[in-house]
């Protein structure tokens, strides 16, 4: 054997010898080629997926802004923009809530959920006052992720618990560049949105306010062109009336004036005439005034001048006003009658009294007006604690149902009767209203067209004279307040050395606690009190939040201790979050005793057993 057959025998028996190793390592070069073909289709399906996903968010943007392009009514709008988010997005339920135009709460405007998912009820709402944080989190334009594992405040997480929200993300819609309601977008329970998912119905949020904006503005402008439409429209009617009505009693006095000349007239036609002259004097000297008085009020220069004097007094001489009206006389069947209970002798009020007399005779003016038979009365319906409600009741011709709106516009007259015309400017009632509510009251109108109005009007009483409390042995012997516990939520070591000293003689037991937090914590473990006493920031949201987690907790009254120097912005928030009066620094020795008393409970009223 040759030494080339030997090579080649040697060779056969090495490849013998690793043909196993490298077919195994063939196999293995191929499985792992496998593999990654394998990977690398999973990823183009997964690139075809987000492909399709973003095509058909693509497709929902450019719907929506078709939707929003088109001629569909406002409310129909929010009714299609979430059937193409439920289409495309795939999410559970949306809802959109809108805040009425108060900014108390946010009502639901609209919702879509898929398949058997729960609807709300149409009459849901998101109250701000008892969910301060969820308008807190909008107005700082912060998405609320309602999960259920996410850590939320107390009041949000009983709104998500009520309405059943799982994976809810709750996004700020906004107009005119305030917070003006929400859109909610919930996901099924075993389904986390990504952020893409999440910044694409941001943006969509976004557009939808563009639309609640734009109907916003809409709204404003048509109703300012309306106002303006019609004040154009009453001024018009006010100058051809007021030349009508100045033109009356100035042919009177012109003609009579004339007659007077005349040397024939008897004494009985020259008194006639010279009557004629006055009376048309006198309504013309009225009309000027009504006009005056409606640029004052206009203006803001109506002053108003506040005396006390005895309501009977004042009545008797308002009602001795009508005495020889010659209405009455002429209509024997025409008459004016006061209604003035025995039980209001003694009440004395606190008025303008040129002013409320003005009020009164203004609107029995209007009455005898519009009555031709029958009964006027004028007097006091009822009177409450600290107001009194009086009326003018005719039997007269009624006020349309259609034309009760406008019966306080300035300049208005309503045609009554297609038979007969009344004069007048039509600023009786306008005047009157706008004195009424300067004077602290408000005024109603109940009509029947063809049997006649009653006009209420209400004005306040003055206020009890509280106990004047000069020293300690006046405390201890008019305010004994034993058996009864105040809680003093204050952390300003003055006040309350200030206080301690005051209430430790009113053998009232005292519970001490140190903030708003305390409080609340010291009622959410069932403890109780008479009354409490906290210091509350009121210029801010979260300064409230406290007092309204306490008012759902107890029905234990707050007075809210507070630096504030506006008092009615103070005491308007403050009963809003709750509290039942509101106390300004520096406290007051007898001011803030006399509040405690007002507001706390009597004992027969108060059924809480931990004392």
């Amino acid at each position: 054997m040759d030494s080339n057959s030997i090579k080649i025998d040697n060779l056969v028996n090495q490849l013998k010898d690793t043909a196993p190793e490298a077919a195994a390592q063939i196999e293995q070069y191929a499985q792992t080629a496998d593999n990654r073909i394998k990977e690398l289709e999973s990823e183009i399906a997964k690139l075809r997926e987000q492909m399709n996903v973003n095509q058909q968010r693509h497709e929902l943007f450019i719907e929506s802004l078709d939707i929003e392009n088109s001629t569909v009514s406002y409310t129909d709008f929010f009714v299609r923009f979430l059937e193409r988010i439920g289409y495309h997005m795939n999410p559970k339920r949306l809802f959109i809530f809108l805040d009425d135009d108060a900014n108390v709460k946010s009502n639901l405007t609209c919702q879509w959920t898929s398949g058997s998912a729960k609807r709300l009820p149409p009459n849901c709402a998101i109250e701000h006052l008892k969910c301060p944080s969820w308008s807190k989190t909008l107005n700082e334009k912060r998405m609320i992720r309602a999960e259920k594992d996410s850590e939320l405040p107390d009041d949000i997480s009983l709104i998500v618990k009520q309405f059943g929200f799982e994976n809810a993300y709750v996004f700020p819609l906004m107009a005119s560049g305030k917070i003006c309601g929400s859109l909610i977008y919930e996901t099924c329970a075993d389904r986390i949105p990504d952020d893409l998912e999440i910044s694409y119905i941001n943006i969509l949020s976004i557009l939808l306010s563009g639309h609640i904006s734009k109907h916003k503005t809409a709204e404003i402008l048509k109703r300012e062109k309306e106002h303006a439409q019609e004040a154009d429209r009453l001024k018009s009617a006010f100058l051809v009336n007021m030349s009508h009505d100045i033109r009356i009693p100035l042919n009177s006095i012109l003609g009579f004036s004339d007659l007077l000349a005349d040397p024939d007239l008897t004494e009985t036609e020259r008194d006639e005439f010279i009557s004629l002259i006055d009376k048309s004097g006198r309504d013309l000297i009225s009309l000027v005034d009504n006009i005056i008085d409606i640029s004052k009020i206009e203006t803001g220069q109506m002053n108003i001048k506040l005396e006390t004097c005895k309501l009977k007094a004042l009545m008797n001489d308002i009602m001795a006003t009508y005495n020889h009206h010659p209405k009455f006389e002429e209509h024997s069947d025409l008459s004016l009658q006061l209604d003035f209970a025995e039980r209001f002798n003694q009440l004395s009020i606190k008025t303008d009294i040129f002013r409320f007399r003005q009020i009164c005779i203004n609107l029995i003016d209007n009455a005898i007006q519009f009555t031709d038979a029958g009964t006027i009365k004028f007097g006091v319906s009822n009177a409450w604690e600290n107001t009194i409600e009086f009326y003018v009741q005719d039997t007269g011709i009624g006020i349309p149902e259609e034309s009760m709106h406008v019966i306080f516009q300035n300049f208005c007259k309503i045609n009554r009767t297609s038979t007969r015309e009344y004069t007048g400017t039509g600023l009786g009632l306008p005047i009157s209203k706008s004195l009424i509510e300067m004077l602290g009251g408000s005024i109603r109108v109940v009509s029947v067209p063809g049997k006649g109005s009653t006009f209420y009007f209400t004005h306040p009483l003055p206020e009890k004279v509280p106990e004047s409390v000069n020293n300690l042995h006046e405390i201890k012997s008019l305010f004994n307040w034993e058996g009864r516990r105040i809680a003093i939520a204050d952390d300003i070591e003055q006040d309350r050395k200030y206080m301690e000293y005051i209430l430790n003689n009113t053998n009232a037991e005292i519970v001490w606690l140190n903030n708003d937090i305390e409080a609340l914590d010291y009622f959410k473990k069932g403890n109780t009190a008479d009354v409490l006493l906290m210091e509350m920031q009121l210029s801010s949201i979260n300064g409230i939040e406290p007092a309204i987690s306490i008012s759902n907790l107890t029905e234990t009254p707050i007075i809210a201790l507070t630096a504030n120097t506006n008092t009615n912005e103070t005491r308007s928030i403050a009963e809003k979050a709750g509290c039942a009066d509101v106390m300004s620094k520096p406290l007051n020795m007898s001011n803030l005793l006399n509040m405690i008393n007002k507001v706390m409970k009597s004992p027969e009223e108060n059924t809480d057993t931990d004392k």
